[in-house]
């Protein structure tokens, strides 16, 4: 016999769970509350907030480590609940290694006196804690000069794109996007880049094939040329990578990171093209992060 209570506990765990960035999903909300007892409450309301902090952990996002903390807070509060508690812990502990993490680039940006970069690491120290007194008073005696680099940053990642230089021209766009995540002309900077490096790669991929059948042919430069941005320009969606690929990639990856090449561990990374695949956009973000304060250059 169908257990009705169990089904519909079931289908609104998943409807709740797949809305769980949305207020819906709120264990407070009076919306659903009233409904289930507390087994059930507690059931979902800490699977909602693990998946927060499992996301916000692999995506670098504060908002979600902050929902996590809210209602894992909320079950040991109201429950007294173990698990939610040493969950607790183990979000301070990660938000402490961020804190740690940037603020040695801090100051090694600082030794070096760069301004925007540094600027940057105190906009990712905001990410994680919005009200940093620190963070916020560098963005506020710096505003002036961080609007001139973001503005000299479109221009530079354009250059670069023109001239085939696409992890600089992404690592450019990448800055932008790290003050202004909205930025209309950073996103199809970005876009433009993953075309042309696609459209390069398989250029490159055709000239092994025709040298792997002895065929003469002159080389030539890739060229892209009159690259603009443009409102109508449509860009062709590249194809996405197989699972093996990213796998590949991904390993080559975490290889060069390990023996510190972080300029080809951001090339292998960025060719993945799917940030939500593990954890690359934590590795692609630590990788530019080293390039800056070092000031390596692949281009």
């Amino acid at each position: 016999m169908i257990n009705f209570r169990k089904l519909n506990f079931i289908l609104l765990s998943i409807f709740i769970y797949s809305c769980s960035n949305s207020s819906i999903a709120d264990p407070r909300s009076q919306r659903w509350s009233n409904l289930y007892n507390d087994t059930e409450k507690i059931s979902i309301t800490y699977s909602i907030a693990n998946k927060h902090f499992e996301d916000g952990k692999q995506r670098e996002n504060g908002k979600l480590l902050r929902d996590a903390k809210k209602d894992f807070q909320f079950l040991v509060d109201e429950y007294q609940h173990d698990r939610s508690a040493d969950k607790l812990k183990e979000i301070d502990q990660f938000l402490d290694e961020q804190r740690d993490y940037y603020g040695e680039l801090i100051e090694a940006a600082k030794q070096k006196n760069y301004i925007f970069t540094t600027a940057g690491y105190y906009k990712k120290i905001l990410n994680y804690f919005p009200e940093d007194e620190d963070a916020m008073g560098y963005q506020e005696n710096y505003k002036t000069e961080i609007a001139k680099r973001l503005q000299t940053n479109l221009e530079l990642g354009f250059k670069y794109l023109k001239e085939n230089k696409f992890n600089s021209a992404t690592r450019c766009f990448n800055r932008v996007l790290t003050f202004e995540p909205n930025s209309g002309q950073a996103k199809k900077g970005i876009k433009q880049v993953k075309y042309y490096k696609h459209k390069a790669k398989l250029l490159a991929e055709q000239r092994a094939k025709i040298q792997t059948k002895k065929v003469e042919v002159k080389e030539k430069p890739i060229q892209i040329e009159n690259i603009k941005v443009v409102e109508t320009e449509v860009i062709e969606e590249i194809p996405e990578l197989s699972d093996d690929e990213k796998e590949r990639l991904y390993k080559l990856g975490v290889a060069a990171y390990n023996r510190k090449d972080f300029l080809k561990a951001f090339d292998f990374f960025d060719s993945i093209n799917d940030e939500n695949y593990r954890d690359t956009i934590h590795y692609l973000t630590r990788s530019e992060e080293k390039i800056e304060t070092l000031g390596l250059s692949d281009d």
